[in-house]
């Protein structure tokens, strides 16, 4: 059987198999920082490569970006991207995923995730938007299903291109998010906004998380509370 539920015990016996019988002399691993910055280079000779690369993968897991909190009721992500992840986003930094198989320890729980558009190198390529429980028009009109498709087909996930509600601007997206995460204290609403899932040296957060980013020693606050900054038509870019 093949699918992401097999793929645990598909990938070692493949690539045993790859390795055994493939003409493969020796590997070489990129390990990568939260700034997506080379940060340690590994060459690995053909018979190391099975011992060595499961703690390679621990390590590299324990480099890659996160957001510092347990709990958020409303994420908002600026964008997602082919140039940004394949599924559009990281979904190991946002905790939600399109298949019940993967998670990710670290990870936060999230209610409700919104994306408010779509970067231009992804061609109308709109994979991982499904993911998202409210989407903007702005995104939707960008999108190209006969570009997105195809993503969905040969991963067998349809989920990912799954069309989440649709709102007329960011204000609407980040309304509806607030009001269907049921928090009753809207006021204490724990907002968290991205750029994307590879732009995390600086967010964005309600005031109600301000005591655990004081708290944190991997955060730190920048500046005075400010509110967002919505032009005429609602949107915040």
């Amino acid at each position: 059987d093949m699918g992401f539920g097999e793929m645990a015990e598909n990938i070692p016996s493949i690539g045993r198999v790859a390795l055994q019988k493939g003409n493969i002399a020796f590997a070489v691993g990129l390990l990568e920082n939260a700034f997506h910055e080379t940060c340690r280079i590994v060459v690995l000779k053909n018979e190391e490569i099975e011992a060595e690369e499961p703690g390679l993968l621990e390590e590299a897991k324990s480099l890659q970006p996160r957001i510092y909190f347990q709990k958020i009721d409303v994420l908002i992500i600026d964008q997602i991207g082919k140039n940004i992840a394949g599924t559009g986003f990281d979904t190991n930094v946002v905790g939600r995923f399109h298949t019940p198989y993967a998670y990710a320890e670290d990870s936060p729980e999230v209610t409700r995730m919104a994306i408010l558009d779509l970067t231009e190198q992804s061609h109308g390529n709109a994979n991982g938007v499904g993911i998202a429980d409210f989407t903007t028009r702005r995104l939707y009109d960008k999108l190209i299903f006969e570009q997105t498709y195809p993503n969905s087909l040969t991963s067998t996930v349809p989920i990912s291109v799954k069309i989440p509600m649709v709102l007329d601007n960011d204000r609407q997206v980040i309304q509806a998010g607030i009001k269907t995460c049921n928090r009753l204290d809207k006021h204490n609403v724990r907002l968290v906004r991205i750029k994307d899932t590879i732009s995390l040296g600086e967010i964005e957060v309600s005031q109600s998380l301000a005591g655990e980013v004081g708290r944190s020693e991997s955060m730190e606050l920048v500046g005075s509370p400010y509110e967002l900054d919505f032009d005429e038509s609602g949107n915040l870019f």
